[in-house]
């Protein structure tokens, strides 16, 4: 065979089983993720902390609301899996990046770091802000979970 042909075919080989390599590693979320439900925090009051008293994530994004009692988002969102794993105590963490779609942050960016607790019934997160310029990148990512920032929370799992 022609070497012209041969170095064709090997490239082409190459390039398609580093995709498949690639592809291994992005996270495929699963349809009952841990981190589904609504997460509420009584404490909270949006005016004062920054934080909103509840929170609903499902598989399409994710709703904050001021009060628990209430309806209507003030903002909404939509979010991908960067990566899951489960630590030695048997918490769950993940790494994800988020947009919100409406509200006055809309097009605003976060890479959070949300650890569960091993039961999945609470949650505990540190984000970094991003605005709507600023890409995506590993490089800011939280490297822990920070209680002493204003981008900290806690929430609790609420049957809803």
């Amino acid at each position: 065979m022609n070497p012209r042909k041969v170095f064709l075919i090997s490239s082409v080989l190459l390039f398609i089983i580093s995709l498949g390599v690639i592809a291994q590693d992005k996270y495929i979320p699963k349809e009952n993720e841990e981190l589904y439900g609504t997460w509420t925090n009584e404490q909270y009051s949006d005016s004062i902390s920054y934080q909103a008293q509840k929170m609903v994530v499902t598989a399409d994004g994710y709703g904050w609301y001021h009060m628990i009692s209430d309806s209507v988002t003030y903002e909404e969102g939509r979010y991908e899996i960067d990566s899951k794993w489960t630590d030695a105590e048997g918490n769950i963490w993940y790494r994800i990046f988020c947009t919100a779609t409406t509200g006055n942050w809309k097009d605003y960016k976060g890479q959070w770091l949300i650890e569960l607790s091993k039961s999945a019934t609470v949650w505990e997160c540190t984000w970094t802000f991003l605005s709507p310029s600023v890409e995506f990148d590993p490089a800011y990512w939280p490297k822990e979970i920070n209680r002493s920032v204003w981008s900290h929370n806690i929430r609790y799992r609420t049957a809803e």
